[in-house]
């Protein structure tokens, strides 16, 4: 949450992605950590952290339902 502000979160998330490069980043709350974070595989935005948002989150990553939109930062 918010590593595009805490480097030492975002390094310890970028060790996670050198050793288990199949490592989905979700963005829950701000895109701006996908951008720092973008040597991950598969990056995903729901903009939020509440029921509604996270079940949605689920649903695309066990395939209920396909992701849509464009992430609004550049990898």
């Amino acid at each position: 949450y918010r590593a595009h502000r805490y480097e030492n979160q975002a390094r310890a998330i970028d060790a996670l992605i050198a050793r288990i490069p199949e490592t989905i980043v979700v963005s829950t709350a701000e895109p701006f950590d996908l951008a720092r974070l973008s040597a991950a595989r598969t990056l995903a935005a729901c903009y939020g952290n509440d029921a509604l948002a996270l079940g949605g989150l689920a649903d695309v990553l066990f395939g209920d339902a396909a992701a849509a939109g464009r992430l609004p930062i550049e990898r």
